[in-house]
């Protein structure tokens, strides 16, 4: 499951601006680890393993939405 800027603001409680920062930099760790990625979006489960996130209460939080 990928999420957007708009999602890892809500998540992380941060601006949408810094959503977009996060989803950057977090491709470009998977991309020097040889992952391909998609633009503008993140895998889930990676989201919450680099900031020590709980994933099941994150995807009950995403199905809320």
């Amino acid at each position: 499951m990928f999420v957007r800027a708009n999602d890892v603001k809500d998540i992380l409680k941060v601006s949408k601006s810094m959503g977009y920062k996060v989803i950057r930099t977090l491709n470009t760790e998977l991309e020097d680890k040889g992952f391909l990625t998609v633009q503008g979006r993140i895998p889930i489960e990676y989201l919450c393993e680099r900031y020590m996130l709980d994933e099941e209460e994150v995807k009950a939080f995403m199905n809320k939405k």
